[in-house]
């Protein structure tokens, strides 16, 4: 993740002088989403058998199609000729946390144990943006597993205030 942070940085830094990073980062999100959809794209972009020339003949056939920018363009030949291209979704992320960074956001992963209502939503941002002190994005997912309450994760750092999590502590309390 360090070279894609690097690398992400680098194009950030490029993008916002050209003043297209919109533009970079709906490139880099299109380009992250058909890996993600197309398997062998993905095989494609990984594989070392295949050659530099080859990926290069596919990349300049994307940049040519005119449904990415000539900065992304110029970022895809440098990672192809760098044997990165393995990193592409890795540094679609970085870029994307580089700039929730510069706007004061912060993403905080919360999991509940069914679906939480919209005043529980507007609650936990506002108490959330009140600790952390950034504008709080919700990333949701519900996790049945956890028998009620929720997981919070933020950051590094884990807030456990499942039933599960209650019921783990209590079994770990009494075999000591």
């Amino acid at each position: 993740m360090i070279i894609a942070s690097r690398y992400a940085n680098a194009l950030y830094e490029e993008a916002k002088t050209a003043g297209l990073v919109n533009e970079v980062v709906q490139d880099l999100r299109q380009l992250k989403d058909l890996t993600e959809q197309n398997k062998d794209f993905e095989a494609f972009l990984n594989s070392i058998v295949i050659s530099t020339a080859d990926k290069l003949n596919v990349i300049n056939a994307i940049g040519k199609s005119g449904k990415i920018n000539r900065l992304t363009y110029a970022f895809l030949v440098a990672l192809t000729k760098n044997k990165r291209l393995d990193i592409l979704s890795e540094t679609a992320l970085a870029i994307n946390k580089r700039i929730s960074e510069e706007r004061g956001e912060m993403e905080v992963y919360v999991s509940y144990a069914s679906s939480a209502e919209d005043y529980i939503r507007t609650a936990l941002i506002e108490r959330l943006s009140a600790l952390t002190k950034k504008k709080v994005i919700l990333k949701e997912s519900v996790d049945s597993a956890l028998l009620g309450g929720m997981r919070i994760l933020i950051g590094n750092t884990l807030y456990d205030m499942s039933v599960k999590g209650r019921l783990e502590a209590l079994k770990n309390q009494i075999a000591k």
